[in-house]
């Protein structure tokens, strides 16, 4: 089964008392980025995630590098391919033929 070319993108929250979080970004076990942000205030990030993958179910994860505070996943959409979102952390790549 070939590849498909997508772009998922959802909105990262965060909370922390004293250093803003770092973290990694996976697409189920595979790295997307690494990230440390210096981050002016409680606020969030657009993630922009191109992808090129096979058919099937995918899940976003995060690793926080640190215990500094807390991220949260919204507002996740696709915005090019075959791709249905589930939920704000799972969606489906819908391969065509």
């Amino acid at each position: 089964m070939s590849s498909v070319g997508c772009i998922v993108e959802f909105d990262l929250f965060a909370e922390w008392d004293q250093d803003p979080p770092e973290y990694r970004l996976f697409v189920n076990d595979t790295l997307v980025a690494e990230r440390t942000y210096v981050w002016k205030d409680h606020q969030y990030l657009h993630e922009i995630i191109p992808l090129s993958v096979t058919g099937g179910t995918y899940t976003i994860k995060l690793q926080q590098l640190d215990d500094n505070g807390k991220l949260t996943i919204r507002n996740t959409m696709a915005s090019k391919g075959p791709v249905k979102i589930l939920n704000d952390t799972t969606f489906e790549v819908h391969h065509a033929g």
